[in-house]
């Protein structure tokens, strides 16, 4: 925390959807403002806008929302970014928000859930996804859809079982899919056996975990992920979902990749599962974590130190 020392913190955070409270709780948040404060840090909560339907479309209409969740009670101001400036890693461009650019110290505040297209969301999701322009966003979607590769098909159909939208379609001589219905989750690539399929530019999974490192490179980053809450879906969906199990508390680490597969372990763990966000969502987490580690944005090996 000495490192954050009368510098400017951006706070990454996920504040909600309007129907869903299960996203992190504006006291905690506060907790960590006052902490940030008295180091003599310049705190402040940031996200970017998304590419969908909702208040959190728009810079006005996020802040709106923010205000209705609680989050100005967190003592510190809210900032929401919609440009960014172009990073070049491993020969993939990404649209860095220039609130992350500009700074050199990054605190990522993540809640866990399930998610419908990574499998998992946590730190790599929350900062490489919710740390690009909404240019970007549509982008990394847009290049996870997969080309399909005619030559290489034995319309075996693990895709079309494998698909999470219902996007794909097999027959004995024929593979379709509804673009319109895909979301680029990259999930049919990673099932098919022939490699048949293959992403038009980069899986998603390994998009955040490129992305990701792309916003923390050169720069001192901590990250909290909080394991209360816990739900099957993310906080993106505007309605309140129960939790998967009883809260298991908070972890804190300097590696991403790390905290992240501590967090899917500790709910296996709690929920008695080998892959317990597979199960659920049919998107296996594990691609985004073993990818991270492949790009050294972190290690899959960690220690826990409870305190």
């Amino acid at each position: 925390m000495l490192e954050f020392k009368k510098q400017k913190i951006p706070i990454k955070l996920h504040m909600g959807e309007r129907k869903n409270k299960n996203y992190v709780d504006p006291i905690f948040i506060k907790l960590i403002v006052d902490e940030l404060k008295g180091i003599e840090a310049d705190p402040f909560l940031f996200d970017t806008t998304v590419a969908y339907s909702s208040l959190r479309n728009t810079k006005i209409g996020y802040k709106i929302l923010a205000v209705i969740n609680g989050f100005l009670k967190t003592g510190c101001k809210v900032i929401i970014g919609n440009k960014g400036k172009t990073v070049v890693i491993e020969n993939n461009k990404f649209e860095i928000a220039n609130e992350l650019i500009e700074t050199s110290n990054i605190l990522v505040v993540s809640h866990v859930t399930g998610h419908s297209l990574a499998g998992f969301g946590g730190a790599i999701k929350n900062l490489g996804m919710g740390g690009v322009s909404k240019k970007t966003k549509i982008k990394i979607h847009s290049g996870s859809k997969p080309v399909f590769i005619q030559d290489r098909c034995v319309f075996c159909g693990l895709c079309e079982e494998s698909c999470v939208s219902n996007a794909i379609t097999v027959d004995k001589k024929n593979w379709r899919i509804n673009s319109k219905h895909c979301p680029g989750c990259g999930n049919c690539i990673a099932n098919c056996p022939n490699d048949a399929l293959k992403a038009r530019d980069i899986v998603l999974q390994k998009a955040l975990a490129l992305s990701t490192k792309a916003i923390v490179q050169h720069k001192k980053a901590i990250y909290v992920n909080v394991l209360k809450n816990i739900t099957p879906v993310c906080d993106c969906v505007a309605s309140n979902i129960d939790p998967l199990c009883s809260d298991i508390g908070y972890l804190i680490s300097n590696d991403p990749v790390a905290i992240d597969k501590a967090s899917i372990d500790l709910v296996n763990k709690h929920m008695k599962s080998d892959n317990i966000f597979k199960k659920i969502t049919g998107v296996d987490p594990m691609m985004q974590i073993y990818y991270g580690e492949k790009i050294d944005l972190g290690s899959i090996q960690y220690r826990l130190i409870e305190l």
